[in-house]
């Protein structure tokens, strides 16, 4: 039985857990960082708890200009509950939501230096469309589409 439960949350909830997860930038964003992104569009904002505990979180949404696709915009798991499985729980329920709303593939942007999700990415059958070059090869955006 999996011990991983994700459920539909607003965006408070989102905050609380971001400041666990270690690759992020900035681990203690305001709440407009991601208003100002999502505001206006369709999106879905989920949790991953863990014996009730929020130990991960998922934004995607529909982008103005892309039909039939959803972007994965932000995912981060708490550090202190890695290897439980909340990523790949995540990415189901939201590509389980996608599909169920129409959407045909879902689209995501990581870097170079995200090795954690690029290896997840590749293991579970995304495929590269394109790399953007940045000043330091490390921080190369990487962006990957599943179809749903």
């Amino acid at each position: 039985m999996n011990k991983i439960e994700v459920k539909e949350v607003e965006l408070e909830e989102v905050l609380n857990i971001h400041q666990y997860v270690l690759e992020m930038d900035d681990l203690h964003p305001p709440k407009t960082f991601f208003t100002d992104r999502i505001d206006g569009l369709k999106s879905l904002i989920t949790a991953a708890y863990y014996e009730n505990a929020p130990i991960g979180y998922m934004i995607s949404y529909h982008p103005k200009d892309d039909s039939e696709s959803i972007y994965c915009w932000m995912a981060g798991v708490d550090h202190r509950y890695r290897r439980l499985g909340a990523l790949t729980e995540l990415m189901k329920y939201h590509m389980n939501w996608s599909k169920e709303n129409g959407y045909q593939k879902m689209k995501i942007k990581t870097r170079n230096d995200k090795r954690n999700m690029l290896n997840y990415l590749v293991k579970n059958d995304w495929d590269f469309t394109k790399v953007e070059e940045s000043a330091s090869i490390e921080s190369n955006s990487i962006y990957l589409e599943k179809k749903l």
